[in-house]
């Protein structure tokens, strides 16, 4: 009867102490790292011509992941921002993902001066 009480009362214990145990905090993802290496612009042989960039780089750590590209434009100034979401979590592998895209630039290009703007970086290209 006193064993029977005692593991009773160890188990009502534990269960006290698990359920008073503070919740560990849900990681809250956030804007991720992009770091741009590389950047081609490559006129493609069509009538009007088209401009494709190709945008080489790689994301900040095992936690990030690619989120999208997004473009505008403004008359010859076009700008592409890179994105990445972050899990949130602390712990990441410290492997940072490749960066590898393609994009088609909006709209057709006259003969003349533009500027591409990625990620804070711009770039020249005459057509």
């Amino acid at each position: 009867m006193r064993r029977r009480f005692f593991l009773l009362a160890i188990a009502a214990l534990m269960l006290w102490l698990t359920a008073c145990a503070a919740a560990a905090p849900t990681p809250t993802s956030r804007p991720g790292v992009v770091t741009v290496e590389r950047v081609d612009l490559l006129v493609m042989e069509s009538n009007p011509p088209r401009v494709q960039a190709h945008i080489v780089g790689y994301l900040g750590d095992g936690c990030t992941t690619f989120a999208g590209i997004n473009q505008q434009r403004s008359g010859n100034t076009i700008t592409i921002t890179v994105s990445a979401i972050h899990s949130g979590a602390e712990v990441c592998t410290a492997i940072a993902p490749l960066l590898d895209q393609r994009v088609m630039l909006d709209g057709t290009f006259a003969p003349g001066q533009y500027t591409v703007i990625i990620n804070g970086t711009e770039y020249q290209l005459t057509i």
